[in-house]
């Protein structure tokens, strides 16, 4: 995983080039459990500002920081990584840390808060510039 110093780097390069019409860096779908979810819409507002208030045409995002992201806070046992239909043993890469424009940002957040987090879930969603 890239050190923080190589991600604020590499941003600083982004965005000393002009405006992207769209991200070539970013992914094109996010996959989020409802734990990433949550804690997504907890820090959006404050992700939002930053990214316009520097002017950054380029996020990122991290949720590894989160309660519960690596089982630690999950009480008594961890859960087990997601796993896929009736498939043996095929696990789900999250998206922990992604890079994302702000205005994507602001797609996302719409487009999770109107899902249920309330169970235990793996979100796949389109990443969108424009809602």
């Amino acid at each position: 995983m890239p050190s923080a110093r190589a991600l604020v780097a590499f941003l600083a390069i982004l965005t000393a080039q002009p405006a992207l019409a769209e991200c070539g860096y970013c992914p094109k779908s996010l996959t989020l459990s409802d734990e990433l979810a949550q804690c997504y819409l907890d820090t959006v507002d404050q992700e939002i500002a930053l990214a316009e208030s520097t002017g950054i045409v380029v996020h990122v995002v991290n949720l590894g920081g989160c309660p519960g992201i690596d089982g630690k806070d999950r009480a008594p046992n961890p859960m087990p990584e997601p796993q896929t239909g009736d498939a043996p043993a095929q696990t789900i890469a999250l998206d922990v840390t992604f890079l994302i424009e702000p205005r994507a940002m602001v797609c996302l957040k719409q487009e999770l808060s109107a899902k249920d987090l309330t169970t235990t879930q793996i979100l796949t969603l389109e990443v969108a510039n424009d809602c």
